[in-house]
């Protein structure tokens, strides 16, 4: 568990929380996670996921941008068979064999394109699509990864659906390393 935010960055937060979530009964473990990863030892990652992807599933818009490679997600979709295009947004500072990782990791059966910044997709209208960014949730803020802040950023003047997914209903912790932010700020709906 030496460094939570790369498996994030590479494999997104519900795969790496279920990874990790049986790691938490030990108290010196749980500590050392929950510096990098505010969740809940409590928290039914399973149930969450499920939840996700019946609204993703439910999502009007075609096309749906992660802002980061959520394999769990983007796993279920594809044994759903969703008819979504998903479109990951890669940050233009990965190492190149992330990159080639992430795209292997992807199941058949989905339709998932990448976007490395700063490009944007292409045919990617506010009727037809949704900017997605997981995070945590503090009160009524929203805990973004640097990498992906920036990509939000990036992607901010899209005039479509903005998602925010909260991985956790109540974050416990606020590390140093996250960005905190008033989600009407950067967000116009919420999962």
């Amino acid at each position: 568990m030496n460094n939570v935010i790369s498996t994030i960055e590479e494999i997104g937060f519900f795969e790496t929380m279920q990874l990790i979530q049986p790691h938490l009964i030990d108290t010196i473990v749980s500590e050392q996670i929950l510096m990098e990863l505010p969740m809940c030892a409590e928290d039914d990652i399973q149930s969450r996921i499920s939840d996700i992807v019946e609204k993703l599933e439910n999502c009007p818009k075609q096309n749906l941008l992660f802002i980061s490679p959520e394999l769990a997600l983007i796993e279920r979709l594809a044994a759903r068979n969703s008819q979504h295009h998903i479109i990951i947004a890669l940050p233009c500072d990965l190492e190149p064999v992330v990159v080639e990782r992430i795209q292997n990791n992807m199941p058949p059966g989905v339709n998932v394109s990448f976007l490395k910044e700063p490009f944007y997709p292409d045919n990617f209208l506010p009727s037809s699509s949704a900017i997605i960014a997981f995070g945590f949730e503090n009160n009524s803020r929203a805990m973004l990864l640097p990498r992906f802040y920036r990509l939000m950023e990036r992607y901010s003047s899209f005039m479509g659906r903005k998602i925010f997914i909260p991985c956790s209903e109540n974050s416990v912790s606020r590390p140093f390393q996250w960005v905190e932010l008033y989600k009407e700020v950067m967000f116009n709906d919420q999962f």
